[in-house]
């Protein structure tokens, strides 16, 4: 019993510390690879890993590596099928990544230049508009100004105009009524 148990725990422990010295690895350019259940051509073929397909290795004996999928089957494949380094089938598919997001990047780019090239259009139009209204505004304020000056000038001469009619009717009133004083027979 002792041994069983002793064995048990240190099949445990060899699962447990194969488990953490997995390393990543992909299936070569072929189309597919048979995944076995031991070690060697004798052992049933459990399924097939697909080319290109990231398997995680954690162990070799002889020409075989023992593998687990992503989607979790663990089996044995030939060692010459597996590599470290990604397929032109990955790689080719995270450039393609690459390319689509490089591109929507460009038209954001493109679109925001639209907008920076539509704000500095309107910027300009703008500019003229005020160096226009500048120009209005300076006619209009000398034009106010002579208007103020025909007005304080019509309104003096108004009040002169006055002043000249009150001192002439006055003058006028007082002459006629001093004939009038010195005339017999009025009063």
């Amino acid at each position: 019993m002792k041994i069983l148990v002793t064995t048990f725990v240190c099949s445990l422990m060899m699962l447990v510390s194969t488990a953490a010295l997995a390393e990543v690895r992909y299936v070569k350019e072929s189309l597919s690879v048979n995944m076995r259940s031991g070690s060697t051509d004798r052992y049933r073929v459990i399924g097939q890993v697909v080319a290109g397909q990231q398997v995680e290795a954690f162990e070799s004996s002889g020409t075989y590596t023992r593998v687990r999928t992503e989607d979790g089957k663990t089996g044995w494949v030939k060692s010459d099928f597996i590599t470290p380094d990604k397929s032109s089938r990955v790689l080719l598919s995270e450039a393609n990544a690459t390319i689509e997001q490089q591109l929507n990047e460009i038209t954001q780019l493109k679109r925001r230049m639209g907008d920076v090239q539509s704000i500095n259009k309107l910027n300009s139009d703008l500019q003229e508009q005020v160096s226009r209204l500048d120009t209005e505004n300076a006619a209009l304020r000398q034009q106010n100004s002579r208007l103020e000056d025909r007005f304080r000038t019509d309104f003096f001469y108004a009040g002169a105009l006055v002043l000249g009619s009150g001192l002439l009717v006055g003058w006028i009133l007082t002459r006629f009524m001093l004939r009038r004083r010195r005339q017999p027979g009025w009063r």
